[in-house]
């Protein structure tokens, strides 16, 4: 069994009970701030009168399938994820992985929200893709640091975007092989 293989059986099979308490807080806490964080950028956008993607969400059409924060509007689970990360990078108060050099949050959270909203995930279902989300973009992120930073890469922009890939997957339910696709197309387009 490869690294892939290895890593998508762990996203397939995690169980919530297998998660430490101390790791459900600190998924908890983690959401919370990126909430916040969300919600703080949108309300400094709003201060400095940059309607940029108010005015783009205004142009969006469609049934809402999720939530934009802060914008008290619902758009497609696609744009939702587009609108609350870019509002997660606004002030640069991202939580961090330090040895992985990444803002696990700025990917995971935006996706889980958007996903798990419009698939009326369970609130346990949505921790553990968060758990799945962090540790996954941690483990990658450990793997190719700090090569990755100085070859010019930012973590967020690409490890994120397995992360935020995997805590999908879990959120979709997907086994092993399907996650092991996930893996291979987040780490295709993640560049």
């Amino acid at each position: 069994m490869n690294y892939t293989d290895r890593l998508a059986e762990f996203m397939a099979t995690l169980n919530v009970d297998d998660i430490p308490s101390d790791i459900r807080r600190l998924a908890r806490v983690n959401m919370m701030d990126g909430v916040g964080v969300i919600i703080a950028g949108q309300t400094f956008l709003e201060h400095e009168s940059d309607f940029r993607l108010k005015n783009y969400i205004s142009l969006q059409s469609g049934a809402g399938q999720s939530t934009a924060l802060g914008f008290n509007q619902t758009v497609s689970m696609q744009n939702a994820g587009f609108v609350n990360g870019s509002l997660s990078e606004v002030l640069d108060w991202q939580d961090t992985t330090m040895t992985a050099r990444l803002h696990s949050g700025s990917g995971t959270v935006p996706a889980v929200l958007a996903v798990g909203e419009w698939r009326k995930s369970s609130g346990l279902d949505i921790l553990k893709a968060m758990v799945v989300g962090y540790e996954v973009g941690a483990r990658v992120g450990v793997a190719m640091q700090p090569s990755h930073w100085y070859e010019g890469f930012q973590a967020t922009g690409t490890i994120g975007a397995i992360g935020a890939a995997a805590a999908v997957g879990s959120l979709m339910g997907f086994n092993s092989s399907q996650m092991s696709n996930v893996l291979g197309v987040a780490g295709f387009i993640s560049a």
